[in-house]
């Protein structure tokens, strides 16, 4: 998960920060994910770590419909 997770924190360096928190707001919301508490210590981590669980699962289970 963490080679994941810094794809992702990767990806976020190359769009720039605020562009990147719009994008990682709409995955979460197509998710179905409800919306972190940014000012919650550690809510980037497991904002992005969620949206890697459900990449994830779309990849093992692609028929899934989110």
């Amino acid at each position: 998960m963490d080679e994941l997770v810094d794809r992702i924190r990767h990806a976020a360096d190359q769009t720039g920060e605020a562009h990147f928190l719009e994008l990682l707001r709409w995955h979460r919301v197509v998710a179905g994910l409800g919306e972190p508490d940014w000012g919650a210590r550690g809510a980037y981590r497991i904002a992005t770590a969620h949206v890697g669980v459900i990449a994830l699962e779309m990849i093992v289970v692609p028929h899934r419909v989110v």
